[in-house]
């Protein structure tokens, strides 16, 4: 197996485990590396949608941030303290 086909897996299995993983507003602005005015001017342009749990918190889906990040923000670092060892271009 090359390093292309392990890259590949790598990638699949990543996509596929954060999927579902939701961000609250403090990580997906430290993650993506913007101030929480900046992701909130994402959300009204439509770029990015929020979610919120029934008279819970908003949240966001980690796919969608993963996605911001690589299209607009993939040169800045993340603050977040999440895991990024998957997920951040070298």
């Amino acid at each position: 197996m090359t390093n292309e086909d392990m890259e590949a897996i790598t990638d699949f299995i990543s996509a596929n485990c954060v999927k579902n993983t939701k961000l609250t507003v403090e990580e997906a602005y430290n993650y993506l590396g913007i101030s929480r005015q900046t992701l909130y001017n994402l959300i009204k342009k439509g770029v990015l949608k929020i979610y919120e749990y029934r008279g819970g918190k908003p949240y966001f889906l980690r796919a969608h941030i993963e996605r911001i990040k690589y299209r607009y923000y993939s040169d800045r670092p993340s603050t977040s303290g999440i895991d990024d060892k998957y997920f951040d271009k070298k």
